[in-house]
């Protein structure tokens, strides 16, 4: 089962090159772990979940510290080739922005996210799995809570105050350890691993001085390009795809929204594709078929990232939905038109 639940190559990397600046040899690692160290040198790249445990255990092994990864956030390694970073770091508020990650970390790992709780009585930012038993390691705990902590704390500056964390297991050293990096009480043996804070922390908004309001129109255009200006006078069912294609972003595209965007009410849509002899399911998925094919032929967008832009649950179902479109996998469908500009 190892190799069904897989981690973008982004996680494991960043564990990695903390490891190398402690003298650790990534290749020598690898090596160890069972790990093709080249798998590295592609950011579309997914290794089993499994062999990430084996790097993170290798790593406090050789470096003696069992809570290696129980560490401040490297901004410039988090930020790395991650257009995604910046998609987060330019929400208004902390509940946005811990919902976008809630999001998008669906396309960076098949099992570990964080998830955001608000209650009336507590503010919680969890550390989640969708793959109900599987073993997660308390490296990867140590990982997820202290990057995310970090996250917020550049997100919202010093007025986000951090109540208490909570962990399913610790032995006293752990757990020391915790509160020494944390600084706030250390609850064991509890149902989550989560930070807690009190539920007036989720409106704090932004504090980084280099937020850009336009960012996220920005982020569109590099994610939609412009198609060039038709040579003839736009048709309806053109008008559907430019306003599916520019919801994509935002939210998954729907009769409403996409009716709204065309000025019409949700009826008078649905008859005019009758009346075309075809649905919006139809148009959707083959403007889904279009876009997949254009982004794929921009190198510098990853599977992920595309994934994300066409409103994929993961990037499982954005194989599987190329597959069936054009019998290849996203990276197969890439390596083609490698191919064939090699030859021409």
């Amino acid at each position: 089962m190892a190799h069904v639940y897989t981690n973008s190559i982004m996680v494991p990397l960043y564990g990695l090159v903390l490891a190398e600046r402690q003298g650790l040899s990534i290749a020598k690692l690898c090596t160890e772990a069972g790990v093709n160290p080249s798998v590295f040198q592609d950011p579309d790249a997914r290794i089993p979940i499994t062999d990430h445990q084996k790097l993170m255990e290798l790593i406090t092994h050789y470096t003696g510290n069992d809570q290696f990864f129980l560490r401040p956030l490297d901004p410039e390694l988090g930020a790395v080739q991650n257009a995604l970073w910046y998609y987060f770091f330019n929400a208004e508020n902390l509940t946005e922005a811990a919902h976008r990650a809630e999001r998008l970390y669906t396309y960076h790992t098949d099992i570990f996210y964080p998830e955001s709780v608000l209650t009336k009585q507590e503010y919680l930012i969890r550390v989640s799995t969708r793959v109900a038993g599987f073993p997660i390691i308390n490296h990867q705990v140590d990982m997820m809570l202290s990057i995310w902590w970090g996250n917020l704390q550049m997100f919202a500056g010093p007025a986000i105050k951090l109540q208490s964390v909570r962990i399913t297991n610790a032995s006293k050293t752990r757990e020391k350890a915790y509160q020494d990096f944390f600084g706030v009480p250390v609850l064991v043996d509890q149902p989550y691993n989560e930070l807690v804070f009190e539920p007036r922390m989720a409106d704090l908004p932004n504090v980084r001085q280099d937020i850009d309001p336009n960012l996220d129109n920005l982020l569109s255009r590099f994610f939609h390009p412009t198609p060039a200006p038709p040579t003839q006078p736009q048709t309806f069912q053109g008008e559907i795809f430019s306003a599916i294609q520019q919801q994509f972003l935002q939210e998954t595209p729907s009769v409403k929204n996409v009716a709204v965007k065309l000025g019409l009410s949700s009826r008078t849509l649905q008859r005019r594709l009758a009346e075309m002899n075809t649905s919006f399911s139809e148009l959707l998925r083959n403007t889904r078929k279009e876009l997949v094919a254009t982004y794929l032929q921009q190198p510098n967008l990853r599977i992920t990232e595309i994934a994300f832009m066409l409103g994929f649950s993961d990037t499982s179902s954005l194989t599987n939905f190329c597959r069936q479109c054009y019998g290849v996998t996203p990276s197969q469908y890439r390596q083609g038109l490698d191919n064939n500009n090699q030859t021409n």
